[in-house]
């Protein structure tokens, strides 16, 4: 059992579980701010930053050729500096 768990683990499929649960997370912020009236975009930065940490993840226990995972940090990066403006802004 431990081996399998271990096995999962480490397969690029526990970032796909993971994904899926930021988009279901998403999905009922979106829902939620439309019925206070309040914009959703004020984590955006935060969660996009987040997306692409785990496609480099993802790559990377995929196997993927670097590059993706480069790719993928470097995406990352301007997203990151998104949301810290936006936080300095507040």
């Amino acid at each position: 059992m431990l081996d399998t768990l271990k096995t999962w683990l480490i397969s690029p499929h526990v970032v796909d579980v993971a994904l899926g649960i930021i988009a279901i997370e998403l999905s009922v912020l979106s829902v939620l701010a439309r019925r206070r009236g309040r914009p959703l975009l004020s984590s955006a930065g935060q969660v996009v930053a987040g997306i692409f940490l785990l496609l480099a993840l993802r790559a990377a226990l995929a196997g993927d050729d670097a590059l993706w995972i480069g790719v993928f940090l470097a995406a990352s990066f301007p997203a990151h500096l998104l949301d810290v403006a936006a936080r300095l802004r507040r």
